[in-house]
């Protein structure tokens, strides 16, 4: 038995390789099929609502939508202080990414104003994958730190929705970057893979 462990192994292995690709492949035709269910549902509604708008263009409003009773009040130049910037800028919440929403192109122009070195990342994910088949975002920072915070997760996301096989999950990974030890940022779970 031990003669014949190696290829043992290497067929068991190819049976979850197999089955792998196929689940991945069946995970794809589910994603595909909601997404486009989905873009079916909300080109009906902008339809209804054109619709709508269209029978309603002739009718008079029934009533006085706003009304402002506020006396304007004047103050000179001088009397303004002068603008100093916070010391620490909080946001409330998380960012949240409603379903079909075009954030692609708002992601790359941002990584455009802070270059960030696509090919290096890039060759980290290559780098992962000659050695396993998957790597979740949180394992291959681990493996690659980022040198550019924030931005480099960002960079990630934007390779794992444009590039190959790597898929982009419906959950949420909480990550902590070095660079900012006291934070945790919540991102989309990203697997990135070889098949």
């Amino acid at each position: 038995m031990l003669r014949r462990l190696q290829s043992i192994l290497r067929a068991e292995g190819n049976k979850v390789i197999t089955s792998n690709e196929r689940l991945v492949a069946q995970l794809r035709r589910v994603l595909d099929i909601r997404e486009s269910a989905e873009r079916r549902e909300v080109g009906r509604l902008v339809q209804e609502i054109k619709s709508l708008a269209h029978q309603t263009r002739e009718m008079l409003p029934q009533t006085e939508l706003l009304q402002v009773d506020i006396a304007l009040a004047l103050s000179s130049l001088m009397s303004k202080s002068q603008w100093s910037p916070p010391e620490n800028v909080e946001f409330g919440g998380s960012l949240e990414v409603s379903d079909g929403g075009d954030y692609e192109g708002t992601l790359e122009a941002f990584l455009r104003l802070y270059p960030v070195d696509f090919d290096r990342l890039r060759e980290n994910i290559r780098a992962c994958l000659e050695t396993r088949v998957q790597i979740t975002l949180p394992e291959l920072l681990v493996m690659h730190p980022p040198r550019n915070g924030i931005l480099e997760v960002l960079a990630y996301l934007l390779i794992a929705e444009s590039d190959g096989p790597h898929i982009v999950l419906d959950g949420f990974d909480l990550l902590e970057i070095p660079e900012q030890p006291d934070r945790r940022f919540r991102v989309p779970q990203i697997v990135f893979s070889n098949t």
